[in-house]
């Protein structure tokens, strides 16, 4: 890959100044306004204001030269009363001077309406940044001024973030999506009323997508949600985080067409936690409330005795096929067993894999008591299984009935004891 290059196309003559307005400031004054060009074809180095008397049959122009720079408004004193006058803007670069804005009109009079000199404006500003809406009055007396957010009347102490100004300007710090929307600022007094509007756009991350689940598979969940559309910036894609019960966060990218998505992979009988955020230019958004779930499957069961076991004289087989695996896979087994009246127990081996369907424990004595204990583990849990049998006689028949001696012991002392025979 080369080094990039940089470059820059001549300026040009700037377009004209996007809007105009004329508003009587006094007697013998009237103000002008005006918006920055669209295109301003390089940078403005200064803008001009034409005025004409309309009522004058000389048609005398005048021009007045603004700096750019700072705040497009220009007073036009000293005219004459009950007179109207024309008024229309340019622009102009190193280049030259660009196109002239409308003709607008305003009369002197000695009644001063209540007016607005601010023009209505789209204003997109990032998030977390301040916003500033200036609403500047004229009219005498001086106009009452209203600000509304929507249908809804904004105050002078809205909350901690917006704020009106003593000069009129709406101030909105630390700009969250909520505030997109429009807002209209009134003046009236008892000559005239007024009114701009501005339309704010935040340029924030998405907001939170609503997510839900719509099936659970044994290594599967299906998933789909619905975005929160808001006048940012449009989606580009879906960051999907989900987390294994005691594991940790992992992470999928989701196209920004997607709706839906089936989770994949997943272990099978586990819980899981899941949540969804979008993302645009500006960054990724809040994230969707956490939601858990858990994936088909259960713990393995175990069959009885008399399934699971073969006893042998000097052997016992484990049948280890009999054993369900709650629909999801065995992992592995884990085999004990110990004589039954000792109390350790003796490991055989703690990985018997599951495709190992039959597991045989050797070197046991005939007819002889043992205890087993057979744990099988898949990815829903363990389940463990003890059972107590006898192996066979060195004839090969088939196990006695267990006596306990003691008692008998214990019987026939009481006998001897208690008996005394005739001399």
């Amino acid at each position: 890959m080369s080094k990039p290059i940089f470059c820059c196309t001549a300026e040009d003559v700037p377009l004209a100044p996007a809007d105009i307005k004329a508003a009587i400031k006094s007697s013998d004054t009237i103000v002008v306004t005006w918006k920055a060009p669209l295109q301003p074809n390089g940078i403005v180095t200064k803008y001009t204001v034409y005025v004409r008397g309309a009522d004058d049959n000389s048609q005398e122009t005048s021009k007045h030269i603004v700096g750019a720079g700072g705040r497009n408004t220009f007073d036009a004193i000293g005219l004459k009363s009950n007179r109207r006058y024309d008024f229309w803007v340019t622009a102009s670069t190193s280049i030259g001077e660009g196109q002239s804005t409308r003709v607008v009109s305003q009369s002197t009079e000695n009644k001063i309406p209540a007016r607005i000199v601010s023009l209505s404006d789209r204003v997109t500003i990032p998030w977390e940044k301040d916003l500033k809406l200036q609403c500047q009055t004229v009219g005498n007396p001086i106009p009452e001024q209203h600000w509304k957010f929507g249908s809804k009347l904004l105050h002078t102490k809205q909350s901690e973030r917006i704020r009106i100004l003593d000069d009129g300007t709406l101030t909105i710090s630390t700009v969250v999506s909520s505030d997109a929307g429009n807002y209209t600022c009134s003046a009236q007094n008892v000559f005239g009323t007024d009114s701009i509007n501005y339309n704010v756009i935040v340029l924030a991350p998405p907001a939170a997508p609503l997510l839900h689940i719509t099936s659970i598979h044994l290594t599967a969940i299906d998933l789909k949600w619905k975005a929160n559309i808001d006048r940012g910036p449009p989606i580009q894609g879906y960051y999907l985080n989900y987390k294994r019960e005691y594991g940790e966060w992992e992470e999928r990218v989701i196209d920004k067409k997607a709706d839906s998505f089936t989770l994949q992979g997943l272990w099978c009988g586990s819980r899981y936690q899941i949540y969804l955020t979008a993302f645009n230019k500006i960054g990724t958004g809040q994230p969707s409330p956490i939601t858990t779930t858990k994936t088909k499957g259960f713990a393995p069961e175990v069959p009885a005795k008399s399934v699971l076991l073969q006893e042998n004289t000097t052997f016992v087989v484990v049948n280890l096929d009999t054993l369900k695996s709650g629909g999801c896979p065995i992992l592995y087994f884990v085999i004990e067993y110990q004589p039954k009246y000792q109390t350790e127990w003796i490991l055989v081996s703690n990985n018997v894999k599951p495709s190992q369907e039959k597991f045989i424990i050797l070197d046991l004595k005939p007819q002889t008591w043992y205890n087993i204990r057979v744990t099988a583990h898949n990815s829903a849990g363990s389940t463990f299984v003890e059972y107590t049998f006898m192996t066979r006689t060195l004839g090969g028949g088939e196990q006695t009935l267990e006596v306990d001696l003691s008692s008998y012991v214990s019987l026939f002392a009481n006998f001897f004891l208690r008996y005394y025979p005739y001399i």
